[in-house]
């Protein structure tokens, strides 16, 4: 896959080779869509081997601090959602079910981007031979991280759902019966996320480098049937828990502007329906913030997949780690917007404040 830039045909150490679309490597032998959505292909060829962190490229120091700052803040994000959602009264509902859990998965998902980004960092600095270390990682970590981002998608599309089941069913809504559908949902969902992904890390295999360099890739590969499959359980996982989230968001505003139709029957119905619009914006809102955050990762993986080896890596790496932002902004959404949320986070604080003062007094 390369056109070298002297009369040999052969690439030796001393040529420049102009490698064709989606081939990078010294010698353009990969294909870089066999590395499928990850840092491998993005930043994998920029990190210079034996070389300190401190010495290596700009993009590879950009990598490493927008990876600590997402870390930091999502484990900031998960520990404060956890602190809220673990309350026993919000843990009753449907809702606090699906909030507790996300808020682990986000934690469990954040524990996982630190090692693979880490891990992809020190084996191609180190020059890990390891293949049993690397298979492992290679087989788990993305599919792992694949499983986190689409199972706190689908959490936070439960909740809107069950929002949306309580104003239609009003007085004849049942919270322990919802509570007991929720814990039976999370385990199906994660049956469903697991089982729609699990042939990712069936196809997922070491590549040796041929160059001097000698470095070890995790690649997957998929057959053009197994190709499709995996774009529509993309394209399904994407689209469909917006398509829930947003279609809820509009069941509730027109429930409840007919049900304030009834009460206030000679108010206008379109004013009624604006003034529930206003009052449940954050509803429509939130939808669009997520999904906008996801698009990124959707072009990489439509279009971005195929990285040239000279190509500008900057916006595939933005795009990159935009798509963990859902993982940072879940207290922001559920708690900050709900007086009754912030209300038990404020408690939950306090009594961990007592807490710790209690057993910092006796320590004394």
């Amino acid at each position: 896959g390369a056109q070298c830039l002297q009369d040999n045909i052969i690439c030796p150490q001393t040529s420049i080779c102009v490698c064709r679309k989606c081939y990078h490597g010294r010698k353009c032998q990969f294909n870089s869509r066999l590395f499928d959505i990850s840092l491998d292909a993005i930043i994998g060829y920029y990190i210079r081997p034996h070389t300190h962190i401190k010495l290596q490229p700009s993009i590879i120091q950009v990598s490493i601090t927008m990876t600590t700052i997402i870390i930091i803040i999502s484990l900031i994000n998960s520990i404060l959602s956890l602190i809220t959602f673990k309350d026993k009264e919000i843990y009753k509902t449907g809702c606090g079910v699906y909030l507790f859990f996300s808020s682990i998965f986000t934690f469990f998902t954040t524990i996982i981007l630190i090692f693979k980004f880490w891990i992809l960092i020190i084996a191609q600095i180190t020059y890990t031979t390891n293949r049993s270390f690397l298979y492992f990682q290679c087989m788990s970590l993305d599919f792992l991280l694949r499983i986190g981002l689409n199972m706190n998608e689908w959490l936070i599309t439960c909740v809107a759902i069950e929002r949306a089941l309580t104003v239609i069913k009003g007085t004849r809504f049942d919270q322990k019966q919802n509570r007991r559908i929720a814990k039976y949902a999370i385990i199906i969902l994660f049956i469903f996320i697991t089982s729609t992904s699990i042939h990712d890390p069936i196809n997922r295999n070491l590549l040796s480098d041929d160059d001097d360099d000698k470095r070890i890739w995790c690649i997957v590969s998929y057959s053009d049937r197994l190709q499709i499959y995996n774009t529509f359980i993309y394209m399904f996982h994407f689209f469909v828990p917006f398509i829930f989230n947003i279609l809820s968001a509009v069941i509730i505003i027109i429930m409840t502007t007919r049900q304030r139709t009834m009460v206030h029957s000679k108010e206008p119905y379109k004013k009624l329906l604006r003034e529930q619009i206003k009052q449940h914006i954050h509803l429509l809102i939130s939808p669009f913030v997520l999904i906008s955050l996801a698009i990124p990762r959707l072009i990489i993986f439509l279009v971005g997949r195929c990285v040239d080896s000279i190509g500008n890596p900057w916006l595939l790496l933005t795009g990159y780690f935009i798509s963990f932002f859902p993982l940072i902004i879940t207290f922001i959404i559920f708690v900050v917007p709900s007086k009754t949320y912030t209300k038990i986070f404020k408690q939950s604080l306090t009594q961990y404040q007592q807490m710790i003062r209690s057993q910092l007094h006796f320590c004394q």
